[in-house]
């Protein structure tokens, strides 16, 4: 889900994740270590928790709200959370309480 609409978002911009990794590289210096991998692990689902200060900057860079990206990886959390077996790890690290 998040990752969907992350991809699709930069699609919709026509941009490759290279030219996004390059622009988050002249956006500030704080990100010089941001790379192509990242952004694909972004894209894939493969991260659980992404930085905000990136989410931010690629919410703008796409031109959509980070309030939108953040409820759906929060809902996308909460789904992996309700489907993991009870006595599991959450996506949060809490354990699942078994019932009975």
């Amino acid at each position: 889900m998040f990752g969907e609409r992350l991809r699709s978002a930069r699609e919709a911009k026509r941009l490759t994740q290279g030219q996004v990794v390059a622009r988050v590289h002249r956006a500030s210096l704080a990100f010089d270590g941001f790379t192509r991998g990242q952004l694909s692990n972004y894209e894939n689902g493969l991260v659980s928790a992404p930085d905000p200060a990136i989410l931010l900057l690629l919410a703008r860079m796409y031109g959509i709200g980070v309030e939108g990206l953040i409820d759906t990886l929060i809902s996308a959390r909460d789904a992996a959370a309700s489907e993991s077996p009870p006595g599991t790890a959450t996506a949060r690290g809490h354990r699942r309480a078994s019932s009975g």
